[in-house]
Order: C-alpha cells, then sequence, then structure tokens
C-alpha cells in the first residue's frame, strides 16, 4: 500500500486501485470501489477482494433496500472507463464520486443519480442505526 501511496502521489492523483494477481480490481489503497452500468450497482465480489469495508457492506444494504440491481462480481479495470458513474467508500469520508479516471472524465465528469441516491440514503440511514445501536 505504501508503493501505491507513493505512485498515487507521483501521478497527482487521489486515489487508486490495487490489483490480484489475476488483474482483477480488489479495492482502492483507502476506499471500496463501486460503479454503475445500465442502472447496475457493481461491486469487486467479496472472493477478490481482500477488505469487506463497513461502509460498503452499508451501501449494499442500502442499494437492497432502495431496491438497486446489484451485482457483486468481478471487476476490471477497463470496466471503470466505459461506466456510467464509479464510487468509493470509506468510513471517514463515507461516499465519494469518482467523476474521473486515469484523467478520462466519468460521463459528463459529474456526479449522477444513483451515486447521489446512494449517498442521500447514506446521509439519512447511518444516522438512524447509529441512534438505536446506542439505545
Amino acid at each position: 500500500m505504501i508503493l501505491a501511496k507513493i505512485e498515487l502521489n507521483r501521478a497527482d492523483s487521489h486515489e487508486g486501485v490495487i490489483l490480484n494477481w489475476e488483474g482483477l480490481i480488489v479495492e482502492g489503497t483507502i476506499s471500496n470501489i463501486f460503479h454503475v452500468k445500465s442502472g447496475i450497482v457493481y461491486s469487486p465480489h467479496l472472493k477478490t477482494s481482500s477488505l469487506e469495508g463497513v461502509t460498503s457492506g452499508q451501501v449494499l444494504d442500502l442499494a437492497r433496500m432502495l431496491q438497486m440491481p446489484m451485482s457483486e462480481t468481478a471487476v476490471r479495470p477497463q470496466d471503470l472507463m466505459g461506466t456510467d458513474e464509479c464510487f468509493i467508500t470509506n468510513t471517514t469520508s463515507e461516499i465519494i464520486p469518482v467523476v474521473m479516471v486515469d484523467k478520462n472524465p466519468i460521463r459528463n465528469g459529474k456526479p449522477s443519480r444513483i451515486t447521489m441516491t446512494l449517498h442521500q440514503a447514506y446521509k439519512e440511514e447511518v444516522p438512524l442505526c447509529l441512534m438505536m445501536q446506542s439505545s
């Protein structure tokens, strides 16, 4: 991970992807990665991922609750190039829209509908879950 962060700094990038030995996306250096194509929310399958993130699990639960089509599958770097939307998750930053991959804009370079819907649902649901847990 340290070498990946050094490469990110050299490339003036905020986040990068970690690939497994098969060339499949495992995760980001500090995040889990999702993308949306034709209305389907994709995330790397846990079989290929080294980290089951807390926030990514909450996002998957929210997507199910909102009845969004989802697929946990093998994700290749080129899948992100032709995607409709992309976002990353981590506990500190929650849901972050990705608008550019390798200096190439995703769609119009602005956060899109499904990403923003999940972000809003996350903002509404997570405080309720935390209140219920502390009661």
